[in-house]
Parts: structure tokens; C-alpha cells; sequence
């Protein structure tokens, strides 16, 4: 993926302790920026889809689910 310069603002400890460790500051913030982002989207399809999640969750509380009204369809015992 092509990269795109940027420039950060960083706390003068946090800057000193990534050079004195010879950390890469833009892996770190690129990674750091990918979880936010998938945290983010995830936060957003939970919130776009909280009506169909809970209408999905009071029908399982009302009706169980599959398993627990047919019990487990394989079990580990020998033939």
C-alpha cells in the first residue's frame, strides 16, 4: 500500500522513549491507527444494527435455540 507523509504531535517523554528504543513511530501509528479504525466500523455496525441484534436475541430468549430444543446433533462416541 502506497504511503503518505503526515505529521503527529507526541508528548516529549513519549518521543524521547520511541527514539531511545529505536521504535518505528510510523509502523506504531499506522497500526494503532488500523485498530481504531476497525474498532470504530465495528462500534458503527453495532449501533446500525442494534434493532435487528436485539429482535434476534428476545427471540432467542422466547424460543431457545436450535441446539438446546434438538440437542447436539454429533456427539464423540465411538461407532
Amino acid at each position: 500500500m502506497a504511503k503518505a507523509r503526515t505529521s503527529i504531535s507526541l508528548d516529549e517523554e513519549v518521543l524521547e522513549n520511541v527514539k531511545r528504543l529505536n521504535l518505528n513511530l510510523s509502523e506504531i501509528a499506522n497500526e494503532a491507527a488500523i485498530q481504531s479504525i476497525k474498532q470504530s466500523k465495528t462500534e458503527q455496525w453495532k449501533q446500525e444494527n442494534k434493532e435487528a441484534l436485539d429482535e434476534y436475541n428476545a427471540f432467542i430468549e422466547r424460543h431457545g435455540t436450535f441446539g438446546e430444543k434438538h440437542g447436539v446433533m454429533f456427539k464423540n462416541e465411538p461407532i
